[in-house]
């Protein structure tokens, strides 16, 4: 599995999450009125009733212009919202964790702790508690 850019050059190799994912080059010259030909159509189009292939019309008629698609799309919607807002705060919550925990690695270093002791209080690798020192040794 591999991330690809918009041109189709592999960027990197990623995780694979058990979705399948199927790529199509929509700007492709594909035989006219071919199955991928229509398939692309329908893929840029707006209006269900204006697609050709029955199950694709049939499930984007259902989400785009029924009451109780567009309900659940709008859950749907609401729920990755929420997903995202929680993530981003849990990031948040991290990173100012981290920048609390290195202030206070800073303060320790300068009223003379141990590099032992700071590191057991910080939970800090060691490396990471002797970087901190030099850098303020050098200001």
């Amino acid at each position: 599995m591999y991330t690809i850019d918009a041109d189709g050059q592999i960027i990197a190799p990623v995780a694979f999450d058990g979705r399948k994912i199927v790529y199509f080059n929509l700007k492709g010259h594909y035989e006219k009125n071919s199955d991928m030909d229509k398939l692309v159509h329908d893929l840029h189009c707006v209006n269900p009733e204006d697609m050709y292939f029955d199950v694709l019309r049939d499930c984007v008629y259902k989400y785009k212009c029924t009451e109780e698609g567009r309900n659940k799309m709008c859950e749907i919607m609401q729920n990755l919202i929420n997903e995202s807002n929680a993530k981003s705060r849990a990031e948040g919550k991290a990173e100012g964790s981290h920048e609390t925990t290195i202030t206070m690695v800073k303060e320790m270093l300068k009223n003379g702790a141990s590099l032992e002791f700071v590191c057991k209080c910080s939970h800090l690798p060691y490396e990471t508690v002797l970087k901190l020192q030099s850098e303020l040794l050098l200001s």
